[in-house]
């Protein structure tokens, strides 16, 4: 099974997971915006913080990673978490 995944941000000089391959590479239609309101690892209920997410755009390019993992469904689970 091929399975990628496409990293942005600071997946691109940080993975927290073991991969196989890693190309540099970008997605069109796609452009980072931070829209994700987020209180579990960046910010609190009382401050919440913003979370970078992919919105999709038409004619925008979101420049990131894209890391080849192989290995079955266990390896894939891990590189998702």
């Amino acid at each position: 099974m091929v399975f990628w995944v496409f990293g942005y941000g600071s997946l691109v000089w940080n993975p927290v997971f073991e991969y196989d391959e890693k190309v540099i590479r970008f997605i069109k239609d796609y452009k980072r915006v931070f829209d994700l309101v987020c209180i579990d690892h960046k910010g609190t209920p009382k401050s919440p913080a913003r979370t970078c997410v992919l919105e999709n755009v038409k004619g925008a390019l979101c420049l990131g990673a894209a890391y080849y993992v192989r290995g079955g469904p266990e390896r894939e689970r891990l590189a998702m978490e």
